[in-house]
């Protein structure tokens, strides 16, 4: 098997000589700095002269920089609380935010003054925080026909506290036809 030595074209050769150049320059440059500066001492005359110490080599050593880079602190006025602190403002509870109304008839047969009437049930959820005192709490049921009018309503109130995130019942009746009801409907006054 025989052996060949690379062949390397001619920029090539350039380059490694220059870089073999350049280190041979920085090792002389280290030499340099590293040999013993001549004492400011005389020598004694009684004792023989000590032969010079040969120069060991120096290793090279890294150096690196730190670069400081002023960053501008952006103006920023001092509050009087911190923002995590504050709590967001809470609208005020009210019947109309709080309160859902449903109506559905009930099984009991009714009748009015004037003829046969619906007895509903108006049931009243509170999904807030604030109990509401149901005398106060107001409310309208309306007989919707089949054509989409109103055929009849009626008022009504609640008799006892509508508590926190609970629900609260009360009757009401309505005078009308029942045959041509399609749906009920309830709200706030």
């Amino acid at each position: 098997m025989e052996f060949r030595k690379p062949s390397m074209d001619r920029p090539s050769r350039r380059k490694l000589l220059l870089v073999a150049a350049a280190i041979a320059l920085a090792a002389c440059r280290i030499g340099e700095r590293a040999q013993p500066e001549e004492s400011a001492e005389p020598a004694q005359a009684s004792a023989p002269a000590d032969p010079a110490p040969t120069p060991e080599p120096v290793a090279l050593q890294e150096s690196s920089a730190t670069i400081e880079v002023a960053i501008p602190q952006p103006d920023v006025a001092p509050t009087a609380e911190p923002a995590f602190l504050t709590e967001p403002p809470r609208p005020t509870d009210s019947p109309e935010r709080c309160l859902t109304l449903e109506a559905s008839p009930s099984s009991v047969s009714a009748y009015g003054v004037s003829g046969p009437a619906a007895q509903l049930i108006v049931r009243a959820r509170n999904a807030c925080s604030t109990g509401f005192p149901g005398p106060r709490v107001y409310f309208r049921a309306v007989a919707i026909s089949m054509e989409g009018t109103e055929l009849a309503s009626a008022t009504g109130r609640f008799s006892g506290e509508i508590r926190p995130f609970s629900t609260a019942e009360t009757l009401v009746a309505i005078e009308t036809d029942l045959t041509r009801v399609r749906s009920w409907r309830v709200e706030l006054r």
